[in-house]
């Protein structure tokens, strides 16, 4: 699981990562704003408050680079993805103009179960600017918005579901 966008949301879905790591045995998580970092330990090791502040200590608040971190996440990670791994990506999609790298959310979908994309950003906004949503949304079995804690709630519950019978 990765994300990238505003420092509130970053806070708001750190709590989601930290309890979705309670949940469900097996999550690796990762951070990204300009580039990517593995915090499966920090989730670990720490109550969710001080998780979330020690990720955002090392990650940074630069703008994101979704090209750059997905880069870094295919030359150190990849092999962690098979066809039984559902991997969330939690971002807003907006690229600051950067490179997309949309080849590799197409190499991680086909390598993966699942890939499945939420956004804080309304449908609306999708493709607007610089959000490359609607680039990566081909590439995503499931992308919906994702802005509240009763969409986290329902995310949260779909997989749950999805893991006892899937």
């Amino acid at each position: 699981i990765g994300f990238g966008f505003q420092r509130t949301a970053k806070l708001f879905l750190l709590m989601f990562l930290w309890s979705l790591r309670e949940v469900l045995g097996g999550v690796r998580a990762f951070a990204f704003s300009n580039d990517l970092i593995e915090v499966t330990d920090i989730l670990d090791k720490l109550e969710p408050e001080d998780a979330a502040k020690e990720v955002l200590h090392r990650i940074g608040f630069g703008a994101t680079n979704y090209g750059h971190s997905l880069t870094t996440f295919r030359k150190n990670w990849y092999n962690i993805l098979d066809r039984k791994t559902t991997l969330i990506i939690l971002g807003d999609a907006r690229s600051n103009r950067t490179e997309p790298r949309v080849e590799i959310v197409r190499e991680l979908f086909g390598r993966s179960k699942r890939l499945i994309w939420l956004n804080p950003e309304g449908r609306k906004m999708w493709g607007t600017g610089d959000s490359l949503m609607l680039r990566y949304k081909p590439y995503c079995h499931l992308a919906r918005e994702c802005s509240s804690i009763a969409d986290l709630e329902e995310v949260v519950s779909d997989l749950l579901e999805a893991e006892r019978f899937g």
